[in-house]
């Protein structure tokens, strides 16, 4: 590491405190992409981590790692057959009320459409965009039992 900083014949103490922040700021940016995962709670984040000081040294690894952690996808297409994939289902409740939320707002659609004397083609796709948002409703109820 001393050689990235230009030889200083005295070892003052103020060279030594530039030779240890540059060795500090260093090791940060080396580990850059392993600290955005942690602070954006990464669903992967020992991955990354282990990404990063595996093959981090080299550039790409490192950008690999980068962008993944800033992406938050669960994991980029070269390593995701490599790394095991554990599917984090979302919340139910959250799910359940947008979907509710759905179904209520094509309802108004369907009657504010007949008041206004729709077609029937355009009737008939609002229902079956109620029925659609009903039936994975039922299956959001399903799966979460």
């Amino acid at each position: 590491m001393t050689h990235l900083l230009p030889t200083i014949n005295n070892d003052s103490e103020l060279a030594m405190a530039l030779r240890l922040a540059t060795q500090l700021a260093i090791i940060l940016v080396y580990l850059l992409p392993s600290i955005i995962a942690q602070r954006s709670q990464h669903p992967k984040q020992l991955a990354i981590l282990l990404l990063n000081l595996a093959v981090g040294w080299t550039v790409i690894g490192w950008v690999v790692a980068l962008i993944w952690a800033v992406n938050g996808n669960p994991a980029p297409p070269i390593l995701a057959r490599l790394l095991p994939h554990k599917h984090k289902p979302e919340p139910s409740g959250f799910r359940e009320s947008l979907l509710r939320g759905k179904i209520d707002s094509l309802k108004k659609s369907v009657v504010t459409s007949r008041k206004r004397g729709a077609n029937r083609q355009s009737m008939e796709k609002l229902r079956k965009l109620i029925a659609a948002a009903e039936r994975e409703l039922e299956e959001l109820h399903i799966r979460s039992k």
